[in-house]
């Protein structure tokens, strides 16, 4: 079950058990809930996002050689047109350059008040301490996500200046916050007041317990 926010979560989640109990009423069964995992929404730090963003347009798009586009176009030949759309759409791509195989262009930051529908143990970090993720061109741009398509190219050299691409804003923001106090001490008070307009609430209830696993070989 998902939902973008806490309190939906937990009426989705509790009709579902009613359903459940329903259920084994009429069929005069038994039900048992079982909590395997769960995750909160993340909570967005504007100050820090706006500062990776700044660094990624500094920085300018990664550079795609002929033959890694070549690689990708092999690729994007056994996808559809789903994730080309979605370039356009969501992420205001051109569709003229959403048709190329690898798109390592900085894109327009056009994710304010967007939650994303995946799901992220991050999500639970980001009531914590303030965070913010960005995204980077590590496969072929028609491959969906979580397919071989995205297999193919993890580990060559498209997955790998993707991941030093990130590596590298990642490490500029931290180097800034460090320079600049003053800018550390916005995105925390962004944080402060986040938590004071939506406090932070565990999704697994207090009374689940870790599973206890034992070693295979004990």
């Amino acid at each position: 079950m998902r939902a973008y926010e806490q309190q939906n979560l937990e009426d989705v989640s509790q009709r579902v058990i009613r359903v459940a109990k329903g259920a084994a009423m009429m069929t005069d069964t038994e039900v048992e809930v079982v909590y395997k995992s769960g995750s909160t929404r993340v909570l967005s730090n504007e100050t820090l996002a706006d500062l990776q963003y700044d660094i990624m347009r500094g920085l300018g798009g990664i550079e795609f050689s002929a033959v890694e586009q070549a690689y990708a176009a092999e690729i994007n030949q056994h996808f559809g047109h789903a994730n080309v759309k979605t370039l356009v759409d969501r992420y205001g791509v051109a569709p003229d350059r959403a048709e190329q195989p690898l798109i390592g262009a900085v894109l327009p930051s056009a994710d304010r008040d967007y939650v994303s529908p995946g799901s992220s143990d991050m999500g639970d970090m980001s009531w914590y301490a303030p965070c913010s993720m960005l995204q980077t061109a590590t496969w072929a741009s028609r491959a969906a996500a979580h397919s071989w398509g995205v297999v193919a190219t993890g580990r060559t050299s498209i997955g790998h200046k993707g991941m030093m691409y990130a590596a590298k804003v990642m490490a500029l923001a931290a180097a800034e916050l460090v320079l600049s106090p003053k800018k550390l001490q916005t995105a925390q008070a962004e944080f402060r007041a986040a938590l004071e307009r939506t406090p932070y609430v565990c999704p697994i209830p207090p009374e689940v317990s870790p599973p206890q696993h034992k070693h295979p070989l004990r």
